[in-house]
């Protein structure tokens, strides 16, 4: 993805305990890319340090802090949000 990818409106990551599962938009809403990447700070370093800035969100959770620092640091706006929210 660091390589292929130029034009990325947003990223979704849905975090788990030894991978996490990613999704791209493009500026119309359209699906760019799905993939999963390890839940390790090497592993969100190597897949994320390449792309292009945007924003991210992330699910609130255990690992949510140390992944949302990280992204922070690599350029992205990170947006962590509360999966037991319920929007009607």
């Amino acid at each position: 993805m660091p390589n292929a990818i130029t034009s990325i409106a947003a990223i979704g990551i849905d975090l788990g305990d030894t991978d996490a599962c990613y999704a791209t938009l493009n500026g119309d809403g359209q699906l760019m890319e799905e993939g999963r990447v390890a839940m390790t700070p090497a592993g969100i370093r190597k897949m994320f340090a390449g792309v292009p800035s945007a924003r991210i969100a992330i699910e609130a959770g255990a690992q949510s802090r140390w992944i949302a620092k990280l992204l922070g640091e690599l350029g992205h706006e990170v947006i962590v949000a509360n999966p037991s929210t319920t929007v009607l």
